[in-house]
């Protein structure tokens, strides 16, 4: 059983590499063939900073033997259709070697609990339609489908 704490600054390195990773792995193939890492990095990095600094936004590390393995990083969100804001998962990552064990589940879990805490009443996310082992967990902590973003290439 991992332990969830929060964030500390030196988690930072740890954050990028992972989201950067899984985000890139998730980008359909036919966004990808245009792009390159390092534009997908800038980019991403510019976008994601401002919600990483936020102060509404929270990071959990999970941790075992004093090492981190996973983490969720939890923010706010609004809506074109409630004049509510939401908690919101902007990414769940868990090492390889950690995964099956349980680690996503806790992370989730206190990601729960802190969006109580802090006094919302629903908890959202988005997840690549490609990525069936993290659905599968979304799904077994209570995740119903809301909206389904589609695509199409002009291309």
């Amino acid at each position: 059983m991992a332990t969830i704490r929060p964030g500390r600054p030196e988690d930072r390195p740890l954050f990028w590499r992972a989201t950067m990773e899984t985000v890139w792995r998730d980008i359909p193939p036919g966004e990808k063939a245009s792009l390159s890492w390092d534009a997908f990095e800038r980019h991403f990095r510019e976008r994601v900073t401002p919600v990483l600094d936020f102060e509404g936004t929270e990071l959990l590390v999970a941790e075992e033997g004093g090492r981190a393995v996973g983490y969720v990083l939890l923010g706010v969100i609004g809506s074109f259709y409630s004049p509510e804001n939401h908690a919101f998962v902007y990414d769940l990552w868990v090492e390889e070697a950690a995964r099956g064990r349980g680690v996503g589940r806790q992370l989730l879990d206190a990601a729960f609990a802190r969006a109580r805490e802090r006094g919302f009443w629903k908890v959202k996310l988005e997840v690549s339609a490609a990525n069936e082992r993290a659905r599968r967990l979304y799904e077994a902590a209570g995740f119903q489908e809301e909206r389904l973003i589609l695509g199409k290439s002009l291309r």
